[in-house]
């Protein structure tokens, strides 16, 4: 042991007494690190979640900023095990007697033959009232064997021919718009001069699109496709990646429209992309073809009237509820090629106006993410079309997806985990765009090959920045009224110069979707994971009283692995677990301030990645907020 004379005589040695200063600092250090990973976890209970406001929860503790981001590179070989050759359906059965161009919908040479030229049709136009309501237009009949629509895209088909022969079909074609204003004329004078196409595929990542669609790829390289290389999504599911594209706010900054709301408003009172392009020339138009989970629809109030001037929804919630929904085909053909065909119309139908139109399909990658390569060929004879029709050359076309898959077993792996937030997104612009705006096209390209964080909010900022008429600096100036901390950083066009040194905090991505940190394993066995574990299954079960006894308790059945991270003065935690006895398995981000033992946990973030199927039937139509965590074990009734 260190005399006291020894001790004093180190004090009067300088360079000794640095050594020892620095010992005891690294010892210090190291004492608090080890203490705040290893002592018991303290949970903060969340408050209770009214029913009248449930997006109002608590989030992180505190900001949390990194260095540059650039997503961490991926192994994505174990994905090719998850996917299985695709080939295109063939669709048996009858052929249809109808095929429709732009508002005609004409009988077919064939159908005419079988019914020895004579038949007699009545078409009932459908019209969009509501998500649940469609109103009829009185019936008419000809003999003729052609209509034109008049102000439906949506007409319902009843024939008889000859011999007796009965034919239904509901048919959609493109009735062109009678509302005034629709032109260039009508547009900004610092308008670019391009139409916008946004195609959208439910849960497909930039892997996936890569390996089931490599012609669909080749072509778009051919046509000099650019690739949003660090493109990263928001949030959970559909509505967290279209709402701030289309509006530049979520849906937590926005009116509040969910279902179980006690008075909730329509989703028409979101400031759509929409209007003001229809403000500006514009001919719109928006289409969905999965009703039954549509993006508006299935936790929101949907629609109090069409947001745009097409608005098909009747359409494909006919084809939801006929053959299409559970065999995939139509008349003899697949149900997927209507989407496309429609949209072809679209294009055709408006050649010389300015068009905004915008279209998601889910029919075939929402639920299932090797039936896409069936598209394949579809996809490439559509933009051959697009090309030789010369729509290519006035348009910006996105091709995209809202996020990755979800709920694949795929999803429950690394590559799943990063592959969920980098959904594929290309662009096409016509060759003359870098002519005519060298500085705006030499930054779109470097903002897109540098890897370069870029979220839906960049591509509202686009939409705005093409719109032209100081729209961005507009909205900008209402984003900073509303007190929102990253109005001047998280909505950048992607024609202007974006920082380099972008990172998760100002491009206001959450926590829990920011890919871009370095992850430290911790051993599923370590009391502090457990500890941890526990409190997030806590968090959740206190998030589910809301519906009082309806939700099963839940606990911890496994947990599968655990990492952790610090940052501006937080331990995160990501753990992935399954519970009981629902069988759940999620991924889940908790905060722990350094020096304390307080852990916070935002629920709504946490990831489910297995389907929850009916599990939650009790509660579907009331509580939808709590759809991925809760179990029913018996129906409410």
């Amino acid at each position: 042991m260190m005399s006291r004379r020894h001790f004093c005589n180190v004090l009067q040695s300088p360079r000794k007494t640095r050594w020892l200063l620095l010992v005891v600092s690294v010892l210090t250090v190291f004492f608090l690190i080890a203490w705040n990973l290893l002592r018991p976890v303290k949970f903060i209970p969340l408050p209770p979640v009214a029913l009248d406001d449930p997006l109002q929860l608590p989030s992180m503790p505190g900001d949390v900023s990194i260095a540059v981001c650039r997503p961490t590179p991926v192994d994505f070989s174990p994905l090719e095990k998850f996917l299985v050759k695709s080939s295109p359906k063939v669709c048996p059965g009858k052929l249809p007697w109808f095929q429709v161009t732009g508002d005609k919908i004409r009988i077919t040479d064939e159908a005419l033959l079988r019914n020895a030229g004579s038949v007699e049709c009545t078409f009932t136009e459908w019209h969009y009232v509501s998500d649940l309501v469609v109103r009829n237009s009185p019936p008419v009949s000809t003999t003729a064997g052609e209509y034109t629509l008049k102000d439906s895209d949506v007409a319902k088909v009843s024939c008889t021919g000859a011999h007796g022969l009965k034919y239904e079909s509901v048919e959609i074609g493109v009735a062109r718009s009678k509302r005034d204003g629709i032109g260039w004329s009508y547009t900004a004078d610092d308008d670019i001069g391009l139409s916008i196409l946004i195609l959208v595929y439910d849960s497909v990542s930039r892997g996936i699109f890569e390996r089931k669609l490599p012609k669909t790829n080749s072509i778009l390289r051919s046509l000099g496709a650019i690739t949003l290389e660090g493109y990263s999504i928001l949030g959970d599911g559909t509505p967290a990646a279209l709402i701030p594209m289309l509006t530049g706010e979520t849906e937590e900054e926005l009116p509040g429209v969910q279902k179980n709301l006690k008075k909730p408003l329509s989703v028409s009172t979101y400031p759509f992309i929409f209007q003001e392009a229809m403000d500006r020339g514009y001919v719109t138009a928006y289409l969905e073809d999965t009703w039954r989970v549509g993006t508006f629809t299935y936790r929101l109030t949907g629609f109090a009237y069409p947001p745009t001037d097409h608005f098909p929804i009747p359409y494909f919630k006919a084809m939801e509820q006929g053959e299409a929904a559970w065999n995939f085909c139509r008349e003899g053909k697949v149900h997927h090629l209507d989407w496309l065909e429609y949209i072809t119309n679209l294009m055709d139908t408006y050649t010389s106006v300015p068009r905004l139109f915008f279209g998601l399909h889910g029919h075939l990658s929402h639920d299932d993410l090797n039936r896409l390569g069936e598209h394949d060929d579809e996809l490439v004879d559509f933009f051959a079309d697009l090309e030789a029709q010369g729509h290519l050359n006035n348009s910006l076309v996105l091709l995209m997806a809202d996020h990755g898959p979800r709920f694949t077993e795929f999803r429950q792996t690394e590559g799943g985990n990063h592959e969920e937030r980098h959904p594929f997104i290309r662009m096409l612009l016509p060759c003359w765009f870098a002519q005519k705006f060298p500085e705006k096209h030499e930054n779109l390209m470097e903002n897109a090959r540098s890897g370069v964080l870029l979220t839906p909010f960049d591509l509202h900022a686009t939409f705005l920045d093409l719109l032209g008429d100081g729209l961005l600096d507009e909205r900008r100036e209402v984003w900073r009224s509303k007190g929102l901390k990253t109005a001047d950083t998280r909505a950048l066009s992607l024609f202007s110069e974006i920082p380099k040194d972008r990172d998760c905090k100002v491009a206001d991505i959450p926590v829990h979707w920011c890919d871009c940190f370095k992850w430290t394993l911790l051993s599923v066995e370590d009391p502090s994971v457990r500890h941890i574990a526990d409190t997030i299954v806590e968090s959740i079960n206190r998030f589910n009283s809301v519906a009082g006894r309806l939700c099963s308790r839940l606990t911890i059945r496994e947990i599968a692995q655990a990492s952790s991270t610090f940052n501006d003065g937080h331990l995160l935690f990501e753990v992935h677990f399954s519970v009981s006895p629902s069988g759940a398995k999620f991924e889940a981000l908790a905060a722990k301030v350094l020096n304390s033992s307080h852990v916070a946990v935002d629920v709504p973030t946490i990831s489910r990645t297995n389907r929850y199927e009916d599990q939650p039937r009790c509660i579907s139509g009331s509580f939808p907020q709590l759809l991925k965590f809760c179990y029913c074990e018996t129906d409410p009734f």
